[in-house]
């Protein structure tokens, strides 16, 4: 076969496979998927971030960073786990999101109505972000996430999610040694991010016994008051003096 032939069968078989490819795109448009995003899911210096509020549904933690360091400011008397709020915020302020989920529906399918966990940052007084974790994905490789004021649901990787479990497990563990019963976290008011109701409010005592023995025993004494109606030997005396008058006539 000649090599001009052989240039002609080349140029024929470009052609019908560019003709091909263009009846494809017609037939059948490309979806545009959308590009992941390389910022990190939490825009913000970790270093200007000094304070985080943690809620579930059994346990509410709250962290200020004195001097440097992580301290517990609720519940009080609890150690602080420096290294693991450090990786928490770490890993909201280092790493993208997988993908957008969404940027409609109905957060309770996520497990965001009420969230799972719930945790509020703040710098300077300001707070940056509140971010509701829900459910994980069917392969339980990441977890659906929303921050507040925006509708976007995003699935983030499970570190995240995996340090503030071990925030939770730490608190619970010494909350738990000095027989602490931890107060509730969350209620089903969604993420609003307010915070909740303090712990104080949970933990304070009823009314537990007014003392209910005080009346008991002032209706005692009234009871004993009866007895002093015995005057009765008083009209015996009368009778003994006729009969021993006539005697003596």
């Amino acid at each position: 076969m000649s090599w001009p032939r052989i240039l002609v069968y080349y140029l024929i078989a470009i052609g019908l496979a560019v003709y091909l490819q263009g009846e494809v795109r017609r037939l059948h448009p490309a979806v545009q998927v959308p590009v992941a995003t390389t910022l990190p899911f939490l825009e913000a210096v970790p270093e200007r971030i000094d304070r985080l509020r943690a809620e579930r549904e059994d346990l509410s933690v709250e962290f200020r960073k004195r001097d440097g360091r992580w301290v517990v400011t609720e519940p009080v008397g609890v150690a602080s786990p420096n290294d693991i709020v450090d990786a928490v915020i770490e890993s909201l302020t280092s790493m993208p999101p997988i993908e957008v989920v969404a940027d409609t529906g109905e957060h309770g399918q996520y497990g965001l109505n009420p969230p799972l966990i719930r945790v509020r940052i703040e710098a300077g007084g300001e707070i940056l972000s509140t971010i509701a974790f829900g459910q994980l994905n069917p392969t339980h490789t990441a977890v659906y996430a929303k921050k507040s004021g925006k509708e976007d649901i995003y699935l983030l990787g499970l570190n995240a999610r995996y340090y503030l479990d071990l925030v939770f497990e730490n608190v619970r563990r010494q909350l738990a040694s000095a027989g602490v019963v931890p107060s509730p976290g969350l209620d089903a008011r969604g993420d609003g991010g307010q915070p909740l109701v303090p712990s104080v409010v949970e933990s304070a005592p009823t009314p537990v016994a007014e003392p209910t023995p005080e009346p008991a025993a002032k209706a005692s004494v009234p009871a004993s008051k009866p007895k002093p109606v015995a005057p009765a030997p008083k009209p015996q005396v009368p009778a003994h003096k006729p009969a021993h008058s006539d005697k003596h006539k």
